[in-house]
């Protein structure tokens, strides 16, 4: 099942075949996936400058093709870092 503004023809794959656990994406190393939706993926990656852990999330490229979606990916992604809650770092 896709969610509505998505292309018929999406499968949801590519981004896990992409990154690998161990693989090098800038400055973070990918350790593992955290979670999947209709729009990307969220990976767990560990900052090599920093050396902490965190969550790079990361746009599927079908979806990269549709305004209204990379528009409302980025308004997630701006609500998520503006949470403030002592389990979240």
């Amino acid at each position: 099942m896709t969610e509505p503004g998505l292309p018929p023809s999406y499968t949801g794959t590519g981004i896990r075949e992409m990154f690998e656990p161990g693989q090098i994406v800038g400055d973070y190393q990918i350790v593992g996936i955290l979670g999947s939706g209709g729009m990307g993926r969220v990976f767990r990656v560990r900052n090599l400058i920093s050396d902490r852990e965190e969550a790079m999330k990361v746009v599927l490229p079908d979806v990269a093709t549709i305004p209204d979606a990379v528009d409302r990916f980025v308004r997630e992604i701006k609500l998520q870092a503006s949470l403030v809650h002592p389990n979240i770092r």
